[in-house]
């Protein structure tokens, strides 16, 4: 995505065209679609690339179909987080609580679940069959609460987007461990269920029900940011928040709006995490911190405010979830994976970098 100001400068020149003269090369052709979506187009190239290198290299592990049916098992998770982390990146702040609200979504879910379908355990008001649907509402409920917390913090408080998400992640994972007495709560009789068979099931033969839903996310999730005002005043307070405000955009409403969207995101990947490892731990959600980042940056999507795509977020996740697989593929051992996301996170800031020039 360009700058604000220069979509702005490509839209006026578009509806100036005058029929017989040439068409400008910034604003029709292969040219223009380049340099409109040159970031989306940089990971595309970033994951062939890693792809490439995998199909060679990963001892024919990427030439066998059951392999992207792995990856797509869990892939959705990784795709909830960083399409929505978007918002928060364009419009100039970062949010580190998200790892937590997968956490306290998980947690949730899980222990609504539990209560209602446990043999173990009276039988409650919620049928077993009811207890996903209400643990995924009451979920999502809790993420939106997150990210109402971060919202007043940062906006009312005028407390940095880091601090303040950073201390929103530490309370929120204290209060998962307090609650949950850092005990796990295995739900084994999961895949029995309607919901399990809705969310993780499969269709066409292989393919997760998982993968679907995570689609149907980033096209609701496109639509808001590519097409819809919400989007459009995003990018605007993302590269100028004065200029936004007197454009009467309500710049707390926006900046509150990516937040909440992202918690409630995130609470619906800690959904998922539980139903297909059909399991909560207490630290559910600690590993995304790295991969949810990097996938961000890879996707095109860098700290300066005023730019994002979303299709670019979705590439960076695939191109991560493949090299996460990749690494074991190679022979290598997990702890290889730190270092390997440290590398490419440098090679994509580079590559954006050198791509502004």
């Amino acid at each position: 995505m360009e700058k604000p100001q220069t979509e702005a400068l490509l839209n006026d020149m578009e509806a100036s065209e005058v029929p017989g003269l040439p068409v400008h090369p910034l604003t029709d052709g292969w040219r223009g679609f380049l340099r409109r979506n040159r970031n989306s187009v940089g990971a595309f190239v970033m994951l062939a690339f890693f792809w490439t290198i995998l199909l060679f290299t990963s001892k024919g592990v990427f030439l066998r179909p059951v392999a992207y049916t792995a990856i797509f098992t869990t892939l959705p998770i990784t795709i909830f987080l960083v399409v929505a982390v978007v918002f928060t990146v364009t419009n100039g702040s970062i949010d580190l609580s998200y790892v937590s609200s997968i956490g306290l979504g998980a947690f949730a879910f899980a222990a609504i679940t539990n209560r209602a379908g446990n043999p173990n355990l009276m039988p409650w008001f919620i049928s077993p069959e009811g207890g996903p649907w209400v643990g995924l509402l009451v979920a999502m409920m809790c993420g939106a609460m997150v990210g109402l917390l971060n919202s007043v913090l940062v906006l009312r408080y005028q407390l940095t987007s880091f601090i303040a998400t950073l201390g929103v992640n530490f309370f929120v994972r204290g209060v998962i461990n307090i609650v949950s007495e850092t005990k796990g709560i295995p739900i084994p009789w999961m895949a029995d269920l309607a919901f399990y068979r809705v969310c993780c099931g499969t269709t066409f033969g292989t393919f997760p029900n998982q993968m679907l839903w995570a689609l149907l996310f980033f096209s609701i999730t496109w639509v808001l940011f590519s097409k819809h005002k919400i989007g459009k005043h995003t990018r605007i307070v993302g590269d100028n928040e004065e200029s936004a405000r007197e454009m009467g955009i309500p710049v707390n409403r926006v900046r509150a709006f990516s937040y909440i969207y992202t918690g409630v995101a995130a609470s619906v990947a800690g959904v998922l995490f539980v139903a297909i490892m059909r399991t909560f731990w207490p630290d559910t959600g600690s590993s995304y911190l790295l991969s949810v980042l990097t996938a961000v940056f890879v996707g095109g999507n860098p700290l300066v405010g005023g730019m994002g795509t979303v299709a670019g977020a979705l590439i960076g996740s695939v191109t991560v979830a493949f090299i996460e697989t990749g690494i074991i593929a190679m022979g290598f051992v997990d702890v290889y994976t730190a270092f390997v996301y440290g590398v490419v996170l440098i090679v994509s800031l580079l590559g954006f970098r050198g791509s502004k020039r």
